[in-house]
């Protein structure tokens, strides 16, 4: 998969780091949040959530970038 444009200059981090950038896909569409501490902040459409990594429905392997 390629990276967003913006993403190019980033390092990608091989595991999630506070804070950082996480990106993954839900419902075939790109998806992004904010790692902060141990869950992730973002957006659906319900509203902003804040939740556990683990907890975290993709249909994609999940990436961090810092």
């Amino acid at each position: 998969a390629r990276d967003p444009e913006v993403l190019r200059e980033r390092i990608k981090l091989e595991n999630p780091v506070s804070p950082c950038v996480v990106l993954f896909e839900v419902k075939g569409f790109p998806h992004a949040g904010v790692y902060v501490g141990t869950n992730v902040f973002h957006l659906t459409e319900a509203g902003p959530i804040h939740q556990p990594l683990s907890s975290i429905r993709c249909n994609s392997k999940i990436s961090f970038y810092a």
